[in-house]
């Protein structure tokens, strides 16, 4: 079912020595369900174990249960944004999502946290070469209300986005994207060649549905591949955004760290500022 029509427009992001911003991979996992918090926190009485289903991913898809994923961190604000990329569409003339298997309920995830409040400790870094920009983010109780979570109420199949709200009792993501050359200047808005990491929490569902007000731990990994980068053999990418969502691409990389050159302690690319004021919300209500 279609999750919320509206998102953000462009807005101004502040100028950052760290952050990361980019919607061109996937993830693929599991959410196990439980009763109570204390057997989610053991992983004892077992409720169901789903993974995310291939069948609900329409003809379109090239990712075997796999949904397309989004992510952006300012390490400065330590603003967050991990969620399903459901915002993808077709048509140019239709709504966000028009024909993007991804805007379903089915394998949903969202943290969206403006003001970095629910976020205990984030990391972005360059490996010694400059070919590995990595990512790391531990946080708790981000809540519908505030951060907009949301998690797929497994095994539910499809349904309307207020029974997939509720709280992040606790979550990690790490993160890492690999490039084939290294980056020098200390941002780039390539696109990497590899990705890889993962995500994992512990939800609390209070949602619409009281009979999925249960516990969920989900367990995902990333990888390079997306429904938007594959959508047909003549146009890799999907379709421009309507020009009322205020978007002018699919599939945004922005990558920035701070890197130490010879001469100077810490630099930042240039352009860095110009791709923060770039930067993309997207934020289902």
């Amino acid at each position: 079912m279609i999750f919320a029509a509206g998102l953000a427009g462009l807005a101004a992001a502040p100028a950052s020595a760290a952050y990361v911003d980019y919607d061109g991979f996937s993830y693929t996992g599991t959410v196990d369900v439980y009763n109570t918090l204390t057997d989610a926190q053991n992983g004892s009485n077992l409720v169901s174990s789903n993974a995310i289903p291939t069948g609900v991913n329409g003809s379109e898809s090239t990712l075997a249960g796999g949904r397309d994923a989004a992510l952006y961190l300012d390490g400065d604000s330590n603003e967050f944004f991990f969620a399903t990329a459901w915002y993808y569409t077709l048509s140019p003339d239709g709504t966000a999502g028009f024909g993007n298997p991804n805007n379903s309920n089915t394998g949903f995830v969202q943290i969206y946290d403006e003001d970095g409040s629910t976020v205990d400790l984030s990391l972005i870094e360059w490996n010694g070469s400059r070919t590995e920009l990595s990512v790391s983010v531990t946080g708790e109780a981000a809540t519908n209300a505030d951060d907009y979570a949301r998690l797929w109420p497994a095994p539910t199949v499809g349904g309307a986005g207020s029974i997939s709200r509720g709280t992040f009792l606790e979550y990690e993501l790490a993160f890492t994207a690999t490039f084939g050359a290294p980056v020098t200047s200390g941002s780039t808005t390539g696109s990497p060649v590899d990705v890889s990491g993962s995500f994992a929490g512990i939800f609390e569902n209070t949602g619409t549905d009281p009979s999925l007000n249960l516990f969920y731990v989900v367990s995902l990994s990333f990888g390079p591949e997306s429904w938007a980068r594959n959508v047909d053999a003549t146009n890799p990418y999907a379709a421009a955004y309507p020009a009322q969502d205020g978007f002018e691409a699919t599939n945004y990389a922005a990558f920035a760290a701070p890197v130490p050159l010879p001469g100077a302690a810490w630099l930042l690319g240039a352009g860095v500022l110009s791709l923060a004021a770039a930067r993309r919300r997207r934020r289902p209500t």
